[in-house]
């Protein structure tokens, strides 16, 4: 039987927390729910998932906080990173990028365009 991928959301608001857990596990993903950037940058380097789902704007330490964190980590480094906030202006998207995050997605979101976002980043880029 194949393992399940497994998805990390840190997301501080937990209606948000519930719906993207809702619409991914409908996916078959399995997922786990950090509720601020400490416990999930804990979560994910102790046990790092195939994708990642971020918010930025969280009390203690910015979702920006846990992209760097997460990438100055051998363990992390390489997993993918979709930013779900409702930051969208250009210089929101460009920190985005260059911190290492894959993907951006705007709140409030289309449960479709979460799923298109999420399966695009775990698929092998092309040789």
């Amino acid at each position: 039987m194949a393992e399940l991928t497994k998805v990390l959301v840190i997301e501080d608001h937990p209606a948000t927390r519930a719906l993207v857990k809702m619409i991914l596990e409908s996916e078959g993903y399995a997922v786990t729910l950090a509720i601020d950037g400490e416990s999930g940058v804990q979560m994910a380097v102790s046990e790092p998932p195939n994708l990642i789902v971020v918010d930025i704007m969280m009390p203690n330490m910015s979702g920006w906080d846990v992209i760097k964190t997460l990438r100055a980590d051998r363990r992390c480094r390489n997993v993918p990173i979709l930013v779900c906030t409702v930051k969208d202006t250009p210089v929101d998207l460009d920190m985005s990028r260059n911190l290492g995050a894959g993907d951006h997605l705007v709140k409030p979101f289309e449960p479709k365009i979460l799923r298109e976002k999420v399966k695009k980043l775990l698929s092998p880029a092309p040789k």
